[in-house]
């Protein structure tokens, strides 16, 4: 009986420390269902472009997963916004990225020993700055598995703050049950943590996925903070700090869930372990924001201690206050509203019954995480990411019929990547950076000029009816090359895919 009593005062105290987090979440999940950012954008239109505005999205790489980076690329390119794409890779990185490279020399060190991502990301900001992006430039940073709407990038364009981040969904699950189930709470966490607190101007919490700096600013606190990870968090902390401005994007970044208990267990680790080792850091940009962390991180999965007290207190008739049991109830049911709401976000009736049904073996596959994280630590020189997925939906099939691409394929050639664009590769212009002005949403093709200062001809933008569908890349690619083709005047090399310069008539 003295155990039975132990076990209820332990329970008790559990279910009192997560009274905050339940109260927190359900008033969230109710706000997300009700007010959802789609109706914010209807109530609160976009103003005009903020004059003389760029906006380039930054996706740093490791090399592991180019296929799904030169998926990410097609996509923001069907946005049809005047975007500059930069991809940072290491050298060591063979694969042609069809964007704007920055590679990350092997010999460069950062000044503070910061290693892997961070010493990328590092390099690549100021390289940015080195090519006179400065204040009037948003960058986008994408992790190689991420993707802004193209919302989120309309309201880039008009953004009056100096950073800010949207919310997170799904654009891809299924592929391994119980981790797909496990993040979908990572959408609740940002409805209910990242919305409030970004619309208020104090990031509180902060995800890596559609962090947006203005591109001097970003340059100027750097990425190298000489820790483990946290890198994300810290950015926006230290923005803060400094007496920026941070704001709501309010739209979305999808992202993709880990895709085997394997890379789940090593993702949350590496997560952990980057929070840990980066609390110094942290608490000196906001000591809030490090209690936050730890509270959360202790107790978050802790949700269904409420059961098993109300199990105690049936079966066992073990003691038990009302209180506790009011609270345990409550616990209970916003714990399972919780996870609803997540899987609510990919309107799909079948996820919502497997994650009410696998709830409580989510909770024990969450946890495990911690004690995988206690007996199995990473080791400090270690930067473990996980498999990425190309696509939209529960096969992730991509929705404009993306290739799929190996280190060891050949680049797409420009011809058959961007059709209008093409005709000023082929004519002595950049294939990686198309000439392109900023209408109402930034579309708009310039009449670019060959080497003598002749123009040249224009094409007028155009694209596949069979582009926005998913149909096979193969019909896409071939509608798009003659088309581009016959506007020319001119004829694709049947060997290297790229066209004829027009004669000197046209």
């Amino acid at each position: 009986m003295d155990s039975l009593v132990l076990l209820s005062l332990v329970s008790s105290v559990l279910v009192g420390l997560y009274f905050p987090v339940a109260i927190w979440q359900f008033t969230g999940a109710i706000r997300g269902w009700s007010f959802p950012v789609r109706k914010r954008r209807r109530a609160d239109p976009l103003g005009p472009i903020v004059s003389g505005r760029r906006v380039a999205v930054v996706i740093c790489t490791n090399g592991e997963n180019p296929d799904v980076v030169e998926w990410l690329l097609q996509e923001l390119r069907g946005y049809r916004q005047s975007l500059d794409l930069f991809v940072i890779k290491e050298a060591s990185d063979p694969f042609a990225y069809t964007a704007q490279t920055i590679s990350v020399p092997e010999e460069y060190a950062c000044p503070n020993g910061s290693r892997k991502k961070m010493r990328a990301l590092h390099f690549g900001t100021l390289r940015l700055r080195e090519m006179g992006y400065g204040a009037e430039t948003y960058l986008i940073f994408l992790d190689d598995d991420s993707l802004v709407t193209r919302e989120y990038v309309r309201h880039v364009w008009r953004m009056t703050e100096d950073a800010g981040q949207g919310l997170i969904r799904l654009r891809s699950y299924g592929t391994h049950l119980l981790s797909s189930l496990a993040d979908y709470i990572r959408v609740t966490d940002c409805e209910t943590f990242c919305r409030p607190f970004n619309q208020a101007g104090r990031p509180l919490i902060a995800h890596g996925e559609g962090l947006v700096v203005r591109a001097d600013l970003a340059a100027e606190i750097g990425w190298d903070y000489g820790t483990y990870g946290a890198e994300d968090l810290l950015m926006a902390l230290k923005i803060r700090h400094r007496g920026h401005s941070f704001g709501l994007i309010p739209a979305y970044v999808l992202i993709s869930p880990p895709t085997s208990r394997r890379d789940f267990f090593r993702q949350r680790r590496r997560w952990l372990f980057s929070f840990m080792r980066a609390h110094r850091e942290i608490r000196d940009a906001s000591s809030p924001s490090l209690f936050f962390g730890l509270y959360r991180y202790m107790l978050g999965w802790t949700g269904f201690i409420g059961l098993y007290l109300l199990i105690a207190d049936y079966v066992l008739h073990a003691p038990l206050v009302p209180l506790i049991f009011g609270l345990s109830v409550f616990n209970l049911a916003s714990y399972f509203v919780a996870y609803q709401y997540g899987a609510s976000s990919v309107h799909s009736v079948r996820q919502s019954v497997l994650m009410f049904a696998l709830q409580f073996a989510v909770a024990f596959y969450e946890g495990g995480t911690l004690c995988y994280s206690a007996f199995r630590p990473p080791a400090l020189d270690s930067f473990e990411v996980i498999r990425k997925r190309v696509g939209i939906g529960n096969e992730g099939t991509p929705s404009h019929g993306a290739p799929s691409l190996t280190p060891s394929s050949p680049r797409v050639p420009p011809a058959m990547e961007r059709p209008f664009v093409t005709v000023y590769a082929a004519a002595g212009g950049a294939p990686g950076r198309p000439a392109l002005v900023r209408g109402e949403e930034g579309i708009l093709p310039t009449r670019p000029s060959a080497a003598d200062g002749t123009d040249l001809p224009l094409l007028r933008p155009w694209r596949s009816p069979l582009q926005g569908a998913p149909a096979p890349a193969g019909l896409f690619v071939l509608g798009s090359t003659f088309r581009a083709a016959k506007e020319v005047d001119g004829s694709p090399n049947r060997r290297t895919g790229a066209f004829s310069a027009p004669s000197s008539g046209g």
